[in-house]
């Protein structure tokens, strides 16, 4: 059974005014000033190989709220491999300023929904169309569907991401705006959502957002929020009012740590594949 009939059955329009989170893990002193600095990476600082990007393809990434309300803290997850204590970020609320098409959802249990309407509705429409095909052939089709949201799903430690990134090129190619999957380092309690540069564009603006830490509060990893910012224009107007800087525990100094990472390697696999062609 071909992509041609499956696909575009599993697809559903995103409403305009949804929210997105997206998330930037920095070094404490850096404070973003621009829009460009919490958006899709830049070419320029170089693109590793990603779940739904390959080399040096722009590609959205975020996060939607969920029924638990851990849609920033899935974020955290999906941009750090390890909990660490004091942990730095940048998180950024973005709003779809029109309706959203031809998204691609991968929520093959109703249990990854999380609870999020948009997301449920998804799921349901895509068992829906399963229920209308003929029996002989909704085995297969579900076997197919499953199969994708697998390669999008699994659990990767060593940064190989080449099948389903190639895969998500071709759907974006294929005229697919976003691609929906559940997140896989959260324990599949949120909802991730890919845009490609162009979709995000024309659909996503920025709206506000927070300097918080990851600290440590009786056992639990707590957020501590310090700065507030709203976008005006390209720029993020930061909030004068410190408070938040001399609430308990107070602000650190934290650097990203730079372990040598599986990435690398397949970075160096890419390179070498370029070269040999």
């Amino acid at each position: 059974m071909s992509n041609n009939i499956i696909l575009p059955a599993t697809t559903f329009n995103w409403p305009e005014g949804a929210i997105i989170y997206r998330i930037r893990y920095h070094d404490s002193h850096v404070l973003p000033q621009t829009v460009s600095e919490i958006y899709y990476p830049p070419k320029a600082d170089g693109i590793s190989l990603g779940r739904a990007n390959g080399w040096e393809h722009q590609v959205f990434y975020g996060m939607l709220a969920s029924e638990d309300g851990h849609a920033r803290m899935a974020t955290y997850h999906e941009v750090s491999n390890e909990t660490q204590f004091s942990s730095t970020f940048t998180v950024s609320r973005w709003r779809l300023k029109k309706m959203l098409p031809n998204v691609l959802s991968l929520m093959m249990q109703e249990s990854q929904c999380q609870g999020n309407d948009w997301a449920l509705s998804c799921y349901r429409h895509t068992m829906d169309f399963l229920d209308t095909l003929p029996e002989s052939e909704q085995a297969e089709a579900k076997r197919a569907l499953d199969a994708i949201g697998n390669m999008f799903s699994r659990k990767v430690d060593d940064c190989n991401y080449w099948k389903s990134a190639r895969f998500a090129r071709k759907l974006f190619i294929d005229g697919y705006t976003a691609i929906l999957y559940p997140s896989v380092p959260y324990k599949y309690k949120a909802i991730c959502i890919a845009l490609e540069k162009n979709a995000a564009d024309h659909f996503l603006e920025p709206l506000s957002g927070s300097l918080f830490q990851l600290q440590l509060d009786e056992g639990i990893f707590r957020e501590r929020v310090y700065k507030n910012f709203v976008v005006e224009g390209e720029q993020l107007i930061w909030t004068d009012d410190d408070v938040g800087l001399n609430i308990n525990p107070p602000f650190r100094q934290t650097f990203v740590r730079h372990n040598c990472s599986p990435c690398e390697a397949q970075r160096d696999k890419f390179f070498r594949n370029m070269s040999s062609e």
